[in-house]
């Protein structure tokens, strides 16, 4: 039984950072407890003085069990905010140009081949960017402009900047903008072109070595949503590079991925330092990473081989990852999945929120709970909770249902 857990949390591509994240899982905390009769106890968030991460205590209960959860989020919010503030000429071409490599690439074929629905999300976001704000400017600027008066010029090009204005806010209101700076970097970190990436994510290795190190917990979790998936196997490889021993100096450690966008990265041809990076990890016996899938999200890679798939040979007795296949469905109250289920990006985020009933995947309880997260995976840990939430662990029976 998990008495004392250390989670790092890493975010997808989102510039909205440590404060949100931490209002988000403490509102997602109150709505668990309607289905879990358990206690949990959050802290206010408290950032480190280097500024690379912050943290919350979290401390959970039930009948029969305590936790102690401290919650690590790793912050490279703020190299996102820099890569969203690039004039939005420069954005518009950059997504185009991406747009174009892919295709000449063959990444959008393989993309398409391997999941369809992923398919269509990635390529509608630079089209939308240049849909909403180039094109609509230009023919309104086009067509005022074959008029004689100067008004008629001064009142088109006012036009023109109001259309433009509005298209703006449209895409950041939807998260436009955020995605296709999202492609862009993928695309950038497929041809090593992120050095300040690359300083922080190291930092971010470290740290994991660090707690691993200290032996002070009963687990380590790194978690990695959607892009924070996606650089979290480059991270863990660096990690064992740093310390190729570090995962087995005491506590279990594991990498928990959710609805992750690997293979945008390590499926172009320039990635071969990507496609190492996910042999590295797949062949490491001293911990484990679990890949988690959902059908109902669009924006992962559901059914897909992360190793395999990308063209990674890791050898017949691999033992990572380990892949875990959700249905909302069964997390889901029937209204409420019907309202969700046409909002890409709040289905997307269902990873990391709380469930409406007891389900064999429960965010909350996974990183609060007693049950270690391979238990979750593998073991059907959450039918181990009674009513009351009694735990049993897997070497004693259950308890019978007050």
């Amino acid at each position: 039984m998990i008495h004392r857990r250390h989670v790092f949390y890493i975010a997808g591509y989102d510039p909205l950072g440590f404060q949100h994240y931490h209002r988000m899982f403490s509102r997602e905390a109150v709505r668990s407890k309607k289905i879990w009769p358990v206690d949990i106890a959050i802290t206010d968030p408290k950032m480190d003085d280097d500024g690379l991460a912050g943290r919350w205590q979290i401390d959970s209960s039930g009948p029969n069990w305590n936790v102690h959860t401290t919650y690590e989020y790793m912050r490279w919010d703020d190299l996102i905010q820099e890569n969203m503030a690039r004039p939005m000429p420069s954005l518009v071409l950059r997504s185009l140009f991406c747009f174009i490599e892919y295709l000449l690439t063959g990444v959008t074929v393989r993309i398409f081949k391997a999941n369809w629905r992923f398919g269509i999300f990635y390529i509608m976001w630079p089209i939308a960017l240049f849909a909403l704000v180039t094109v609509p400017p230009l023919l309104l600027w086009c067509a005022v402009s074959t008029l004689p008066s100067p008004w008629d010029w001064i009142i088109g090009a006012a036009a023109a900047i109001a259309v433009y204005l509005a298209g703006l806010r449209y895409a950041r209101r939807h998260f436009i903008i955020q995605m296709s700076a999202a492609w862009i970097w993928f695309r950038d970190r497929a041809h090593r072109l992120t050095p300040e990436c690359d300083a922080r994510f190291d930092e971010f290795a470290r740290r994991i070595i660090a707690k691993a190190r200290a032996n002070d917990v009963d687990e380590i979790v790194v978690v990695g949503h959607s892009g924070g998936g996606t650089i979290g196997v480059p991270i863990m490889a660096r990690a064992l590079e740093i310390d190729p021993d570090f995962a087995r100096a005491g506590a279990p450690v594991t990498l928990l991925v959710l609805g992750s966008s690997l293979p945008m990265s390590a499926m172009h041809p320039k990635a071969a330092h990507t496609r190492e990076a996910i042999r590295r990890v797949a062949v490491e016996p001293s911990f484990v990473w679990i890949d988690t899938q959902a059908r109902k999200d669009p924006m992962n890679f559901f059914n897909y081989d992360m190793v395999r798939n990308v063209g990674v040979d890791p050898g017949p007795n691999a033992p990572n990852p380990v892949y875990w296949h959700l249905r909302y469905r069964d997390a889901l109250s029937s209204e409420f999945y019907n309202r969700l289920r046409w909002n890409l990006w709040r289905m997307h985020f269902q990873f990391i929120m709380a469930n409406d009933r007891r389900a064999p995947y429960d965010y909350i309880m996974v990183v609060c709970g007693p049950a270690r997260v391979l238990d979750w995976a593998q073991s059907n840990a959450w039918q181990r909770f009674d009513d009351r939430a009694v735990y049993a662990e897997p070497d004693q029976p259950q308890t019978a249902h007050a």
